[in-house]
C-alpha cells in the first residue's frame, strides 16, 4: 500500500512540472511607436534616438521624453508603459515663426508673396516658419523687383529695403477745344487737358469730343521724360433719323415741338439730346440720343399703349351707351337683320374701373348700367348681352288688335316677341296681319 501511494505521488509530481513547462510567461517589455516632424529626436534617460517615426521597447513603467526638431520648439512629456502593450505617440511640437519688414521707395508698391498679394509698402509679414522665402515687388511705372529672405529662429529680420527703377514717363495732352475725351489704346482714361504717367513704349492716343472729328495717332513713351501733344479738333456734323411704332407721334427734342415721326435731320450737331415722343393713346416715352459726328444716328420707338379698350354685346340698335357718364355712341344694327346688332368696340379707355350706361328715349326701364375694369393695354370682353326693352314694331294683328312691343327674333313661321320687359314668346304668323317696324331714331 505504501508503495502504490509513492508511485502516485511522482505521478502527480509530473504532471504538475509538465503543466508549468506549457504555461508561456509575461512579456518583462512594452512599445512605443512616436511619430512627429521630421528629423524628430526624441531623448530618454539620456539617451537620444532619431528618425520618424522611432519604435521604442521599454521596461514597464512611466518615462519621460524630450521631443525636439529643427524649426519647431522643444517640449517634453510622460508615456507609461504597459508589458506587451503598443502605445502610439503623435508628437505636435509648435513651429518657430518670425516675422519680417519690406518697404520700398517709392511706398506704395504692390507686394505679392506666395503668388498672392499681401498689401503695399511698407509691410510686415508675420508667422513665417524656419525657412527661405521670397517676394515680388510691383509699381506701375518702375521695374518689378523681388527681394529673398531666411529665417533661422524666431529673432525678427531687419527691414528689407528696395529702391524701385522708373520705367515710365509722362504723357500731357492738349485740345483745342478743350474737354476732349483722351483714350490709350482704346481705353477712356480721362479728358484734355490730360496728364497721366504710362509705361515705356508706343500707344495709339484718339481724342474724341462732341461736335468735332476724332483725331488718332501713335505717341511714344520714354522713361523718365514727358511727352506733349496739342491736337487742334474740326467740327463735324452728324445726322439723326427718328421713327416710331405707330407712326405719327409728336417728337419733342430739347423740349421743343420738332415735327411728328418718322423724322429726318441733316446736317444736325453732335451732341447728346434728350427725345420724347407723345402719342394719344400710348405712355410717353423719354430717351437720351446721342449724335456723334459724321454718322447717322437712326433711332426707332416701340410705344406701349396706356389705355385699354372694352367690347360688348348691346341691344338693340339705336340705343346711346356712355361711359363714365360721356356719351360714346350709338349701337349700330346687323343690315342683313332687323334685330341683330354689331359689337360694340369702346377704345381708348384709361385703365381702372368704369361705367357703362345704355339709354333710350322709350326704354323701359330708361336706362341700364354695369361697371366693368380695364387693364393697360388689354380689352375687356363682355360675357353677357347688355339688354334694353325698347319697343321697335307696331303689330296689327288679325283680330284688330294692334300693339307696340320689340321683336327679338324671326323665322319664317314665328315671331319672337315681347310686349313689354321682363316677358318674351313666340307668336305665329298665321295670327299677325302686318308688322311696321319702329326707326331706331325715332322718339
Amino acid at each position: 500500500m505504501k508503495g502504490m501511494m509513492r508511485i502516485f505521488a511522482v505521478l502527480l509530481a509530473v504532471v504538475f512540472v509538465a503543466a508549468a513547462g506549457c504555461r508561456k510567461k509575461a512579456p518583462a517589455t512594452g512599445r512605443i511607436d512616436f511619430s512627429g516632424p521630421a528629423s524628430m529626436e526624441v531623448t530618454c534617460a539620456g539617451k537620444t534616438f532619431r528618425g520618424n517615426p522611432i519604435v521604442l521597447s521599454m521596461r514597464p513603467g512611466v518615462r519621460n521624453f524630450r521631443f525636439s526638431a529643427p524649426g519647431f520648439y522643444p517640449r517634453v512629456g510622460s508615456v507609461t508603459v504597459k508589458p506587451g502593450v503598443t502605445v502610439r505617440v503623435d508628437v505636435e511640437l509648435e513651429p518657430v515663426v518670425s516675422s519680417v519688414m519690406i518697404d520700398s521707395e517709392p511706398r506704395g508698391a504692390k507686394v505679392i508673396f506666395q503668388d498672392k498679394a499681401q498689401g503695399a509698402t511698407p509691410l510686415v509679414i508675420s508667422d513665417l516658419a524656419v525657412g527661405e522665402y521670397s517676394a515680388q515687388i510691383v509699381r506701375p511705372g518702375y521695374a518689378e523687383a523681388r527681394v529673398s529672405w531666411k529665417i533661422a529662429n524666431e529673432r525678427p529680420l531687419p527691414l528689407l529695403f528696395v529702391k524701385l527703377k522708373m520705367t515710365s514717363g509722362r504723357l500731357l495732352v492738349k485740345t483745342r477745344p478743350e474737354a476732349a475725351r483722351v483714350f490709350i489704346n482704346g481705353r477712356q482714361v480721362g479728358s484734355s487737358p490730360y496728364n497721366g504717367t504710362l509705361e515705356s513704349g508706343v500707344y495709339t492716343l484718339r481724342v474724341e469730343r462732341d461736335g468735332c472729328d476724332p483725331r488718332e495717332e501713335q505717341v511714344t513713351i520714354v522713361s523718365g521724360e514727358q511727352t506733349s501733344v496739342d491736337l487742334a479738333l474740326s467740327s463735324s456734323p452728324g445726322s439723326v433719323e427718328i421713327a416710331s411704332e405707330p407712326a405719327g407721334a409728336e417728337l419733342f427734342i430739347e423740349g421743343r415741338k420738332v415735327g411728328v415721326t418718322p423724322w429726318r435731320a441733316d446736317p444736325f450737331r453732335p451732341g447728346n439730346y434728350n427725345v420724347k415722343l407723345v402719342c394719344p393713346g400710348y405712355d410717353t416715352v423719354e430717351r437720351v440720343v446721342a449724335v456723334a459726328p459724321s454718322r447717322t444716328e437712326k433711332v426707332r420707338f416701340t410705344l406701349e399703349k396706356s389705355t385699354g379698350s372694352a367690347s360688348f354685346k348691346i341691344r338693340p340698335a339705336g340705343v346711346s351707351y356712355l361711359v363714365d357718364g360721356k356719351l360714346r355712341g350709338t349701337v349700330q344694327a346687323v343690315k342683313s337683320s332687323a334685330t341683330e346688332t354689331k359689337e360694340t368696340v369702346i377704345d381708348n379707355l384709361s385703365p381702372g374701373p368704369h361705367l357703362l350706361t345704355v339709354t333710350h328715349p322709350r326704354a323701359r326701364p330708361l336706362k341700364r348700367s354695369i361697371r366693368f375694369e380695364v387693364k393697360k393695354g388689354s380689352r375687356y370682353v363682355a360675357r353677357e348681352v347688355v339688354e334694353l326693352w325698347v319697343a321697335n314694331c307696331e303689330i296689327t294683328f288679325k283680330d284688330g288688335r294692334v300693339e307696340s312691343g320689340m321683336i327679338y327674333g324671326e323665322t319664317e313661321t314665328d315671331v319672337l316677341y315681347s310686349p313689354t320687359a321682363g316677358i318674351r314668346y313666340p307668336v305665329s304668323r298665321s295670327y299677325i296681319r302686318k308688322i311696321k317696324f319702329i326707326p331706331v331714331t325715332e322718339k
